[in-house]
Parts: C-alpha cells; structure tokens; sequence
C-alpha cells in the first residue's frame, strides 16, 4: 500500500510481522478512535488558552481597527512555538513510532497553540468563521469515511500515486510562494482573490482525499495485529490530517469572505 503521508510506507506492516505481531494486545480500530480523540482534547485545551488569550487582549480596544493586530502580536509566540514544536514532533514521529503516545501529545498541543492563535485572528475579522470551518472540518470527516466504507474510494496504488503528486505539487507552490513572498512578490495564491480561493479549494479536496489513506492506515494496521502502540501512532497520523484539513478550510473561508466583504 502507498501513502499520502511520509510517515507510513510499506515496510510498516512488515516489521511487525516477524516479532511484535504476536503480542497479545494488539491495535485495534476502537482503540485508535479513543486515542484520537484523547490528542483532539488536548489540541482542543491548547487552542481554547490562546484563543482566550487572544480576545482577552482585545477587551476595550474592540472598536480600533488595530486591535485584533495588536492581540495577535500577544499570542504570536505561542503560535511561532507550537508551529515549531509540532513539526519537530512530526519529524520524530517518523522515526520513533512506539513514542506515539509522548511525542503526539506534545504534538496535538502545540498544533493546538498555532491553530487557537490563527482561529482567534480570523474569528476576530468574521465572526462565526470558526465555527463553519469545524462543521465543514467533520463534515468532510464523515463523507470521506462513508465513501471509504462503501468503497466508492479506494486506496489503491493509483489513486496514491495521483493523491502523492498532488501534494507534492502543493508543497513546491507553498515553500515558492512563500520565498517569493519574503522579496516582497505579491503571491496571488495566499490572498482573497478568485485565483487564491481556486487553489485553496484544490487543496482542501486533496488534504480530503488523504483521508482514505488514514482509514486504510488502520483498517489494515488491525487487520495484521500491529502491536498495541501503533493506535497511538495511528491517532497521530489522523490527528495530522484531521488538522491539515481544518487549517486549509479556515483560510478557504477567510479567502471567500475577504474577497466577498470588499467593495
């Protein structure tokens, strides 16, 4: 089985299979479901003491057009923290599986302390916003899963290798934009403009469709008795895609009502 996510590839079955697939407690799809949703409280935690670090900053100054700029520089070392926290985490994820239930919750936290932060700022702009981008977040969530479960998608080797270009593609674009961006370069791609609202709708039906992959991921991780740990691992892996695909719904939404608010 090919992935979508570089962490898994096809040797992580195989390792098991000679010593620790033998273990007595095993993975199981309801002890990921449980998992998953212990690091969503944590992510929940972190992105609630942000964010309500965040409006507390604007008490008073609501009214001034620099306000949510002025709380944003308040939370911005939590964000830039948990941003770098969690990709570090990510990294040692890869190549520590069994730490899973640690280096996840380290990770589920800090990407809970960027997400609060950057959820606060576009909430402070559009009220509501927020809100719509979790219903679409579990909304999207629920239809991939359907489709997975009547196998109206599968994940095949060629719907991999379509998903893998895909996203290999939107991270040269993203790490070009954001060099071009840094020489002063206007990047249509990141703003409220139709082209920017395109490409961020391409993005959310690829971050989408790397669903499948995490339900493969442990439908077959169960299916072959992985040992206990890989639930952890495997919570991890959905957890990094659930959070994928919020991030890039919410600035979907930001984009569309920039882009519809003007005059």
């Amino acid at each position: 089985m090919l992935s979508s996510n570089p962490t898994v590839n096809e040797n992580t079955w195989n390792q098991f299979r000679a010593t620790e697939s033998t273990a007595s407690r095993t993975m199981t799809i309801e002890g990921v479901i449980n998992k998953t949703g212990i690091f969503a409280v944590l992510t929940v935690l972190a992105a609630g003491y942000v964010w309500t670090t965040f409006f507390e900053a604007m008490e008073g100054i609501e009214g001034d057009p620099m306000a949510a700029g002025a709380a944003m520089t308040k939370v911005s070392p939590f964000m830039f923290g948990g941003m770098i926290i969690s990709l570090i985490a990510w990294i040692v994820t890869c190549f520590k599986k069994e730490w899973s239930m640690v280096v996840g919750g380290v990770y589920s936290l800090a990407e809970g302390l960027f997400l609060g932060g950057l959820s606060a700022y576009f909430e402070a702009q559009f009220p509501g916003i927020v809100l719509q981008a979790v219903a679409l977040t579990f909304g999207v969530l629920f239809t991939m899963l359907a489709a997975y479960r009547m196998k109206l998608i599968s994940a095949n080797g060629k719907t991999a290798a379509i998903v893998c270009a895909g996203m290999g593609a939107i991270v040269f674009v993203y790490l070009g934009g954001f060099i071009l961006s840094m020489f002063g370069v206007n990047v249509m791609i990141f703003g409220a403009n139709p082209i920017g609202i395109v490409f961020s709708l391409v993005v959310v039906g690829f971050a989408a469709f790397s669903l499948i992959f995490a339900f493969d991921f442990i439908e077959t991780g169960a299916r072959h008795g992985a040992p206990k740990y890989m639930e952890w691992y495997a919570a991890f892996y959905l957890m990094t895609e659930l959070t994928w695909i919020y991030l890039e719904i919410l600035k979907l939404l930001w984009k569309i009502r920039a882009f519809a608010s003007r005059d």
